[in-house]
């Protein structure tokens, strides 16, 4: 996905996910429904931001999302199934994408970034995390931090932690 200073639609939430994961979220706010109604109806890809907000505080980065159909039932009508497909880090935002009654943003994708090699800096930080965690009996002769992408991998950290 190319991303670059992209504008797309933004659904702030207090949520992070991880490339792959797929979540339930309670859609109610009519802005969002609006959103999700024409993703639904456009025959663009069905993709959208998450940013990380949480009491008042709303992150540069964030999850991609899209929507995935779902069978299921669940107890809440308003509840859709996205799955994450990056991460991003936003360079604007907007309350309204105008017309538009929900908020959106010019993104940048962030998985990329990952690959780039460490600095040595970062790999002795590495090293000593690898050292601990085996002295703390943890097997870990087979991990690799040739950049950052390893390292959060192991760490079990999505992209926008990083």
């Amino acid at each position: 996905m190319d991303l670059q200073r992209k504008a797309i639609p933004l659904m702030p939430l207090a949520i992070v996910m991880t490339q792959g994961e797929r979540r339930l979220i309670d859609v109610e706010q009519k802005a969002y429904v609006q959103l999700l109604d024409e993703l639904r109806s456009s025959d663009r890809p069905n993709i959208f931001g998450i940013p990380f907000a949480d009491q008042g505080v709303l992150s540069a980065n964030g999850s991609l999302v899209k929507l995935v159909p779902s069978e299921e039932k669940t107890a809440n009508p308003s509840a859709i199934r996205v799955e994450c497909v990056g991460h991003f880090q936003a360079l604007s935002y907007a309350q309204a994408l105008w017309p538009k009654p929900y908020p959106g943003g010019n993104v940048r994708e962030i998985d990329a970034l990952l690959e780039r090699p460490i600095d040595d800096e970062l790999k002795a930080i590495a090293s000593r995390v690898i050292q601990l965690l085996g002295e703390g009996g943890i097997n870990m002769s087979r991990l690799s931090y040739a950049n950052t992408a390893d390292i959060m991998r192991w760490l079990g950290m999505p992209a926008a932690q990083k």
